[in-house]
């Protein structure tokens, strides 16, 4: 029977694998306590910067959530929740990276794109027959920011040209790139993450694989506690190269400098090299 719902912090399973969470701690460290206070130390204001700056800056931040989540999960030995989050880590940094190419022309379509997503989602919460959320408070304060997401969207649509042909909008909410994750995997140099990518759909999705790891035969049990420990290191090496590619892009584009401190994480993480998941080299 399972126990209640909290996290213990597995220290059996932290000790098993020390030197995997110690690089983790690393990185972490090395953005919450390096990179977070230069940028904050910048001072910077929301007219100072680009929309380059204003998304890298926003998934930077969503990227460390995500770290931090799987680390938690490791700790837990829930691998495969922790992957589903790597696969979120490895897409939020070749869609970056992406960007970063030719920030000119891509920016604006990725900007763009996210106000016709935001003009989506709010017409369905001012929608009264539509209500995905039952939190009123959360309904109220979205539906305040109504006027800034019907401007940005009314941008869009001319971005678009959709004002002229008289084209839903709905055809543009599902890629922004118009290539899709392996496309742009292979034009911006990372076509080895596409590996790790497929593989970390596993635990999102159904899938047969998952029926042997949650189904035991031998009495027809349903174990939702099945031990996949011995894929940690492989989910923590994962999820600290990605990690790292995302502050590396933000130190590099707000000039922190930070070499010194980058360098020490990365040589760090080179001598885990035989942990990088099979068939994958770093980017």
């Amino acid at each position: 029977m399972m126990g209640p719902m909290c996290i213990t912090l597995n220290q059996q399973l932290h000790k098993k694998y020390k030197d995997f969470f110690e690089l983790a701690d690393e990185c972490f460290e090395l953005s919450n306590n390096v990179v977070i206070p230069a940028l904050e130390a910048l001072k910077l204001k929301q007219d100072q910067l680009s929309k380059y700056q204003i998304i890298l800056g926003a998934n930077f931040y969503k990227a460390q959530n995500s770290f931090l989540s799987i680390m938690y999960l490791c700790n837990e030995g829930l691998v495969g929740d922790a992957e589903s989050l790597v696969r979120k880590l490895i897409e939020l940094m070749v869609t970056l990276k992406y960007i970063s190419q030719d920030i000119d022309d891509r920016i604006e379509k990725y900007w763009h794109h996210a106000a016709l997503i935001d003009y989506d989602w709010w017409k369905k919460l001012v929608n009264k027959n539509f209500r995905p959320v039952s939190n009123d408070k959360f309904v109220k304060k979205y539906k305040k920011l109504g006027p800034d997401i019907e401007k940005a969207y009314n941008e869009a649509k001319k971005f678009y040209g959709l004002d002229k042909n008289g084209e839903e909008t709905g055809k543009f909410l599902h890629n922004w790139s118009g290539l899709g994750f392996e496309k742009m995997a292979v034009k911006c140099g990372m076509p080895a993450e596409i590996i790790p990518y497929k593989l970390y759909c596993i635990p999102i999705h159904a899938s047969v694989k998952d029926i042997p790891e949650y189904f035991n035969f031998q009495n027809f049990s349903f174990d939702p506690n099945i031990s996949r420990e011995d894929d940690i290191p492989v989910t923590i090496i994962q999820a600290v190269r990605m990690y790292l590619l995302i502050v590396e892009l933000v130190i590099d584009e707000f000039n922190l400098g930070l070499i010194d401190s980058l360098s020490d994480v990365r040589q760090h993480l080179e001598s885990f090299k035989d942990f990088i998941l099979s068939g994958v080299q770093d980017s």
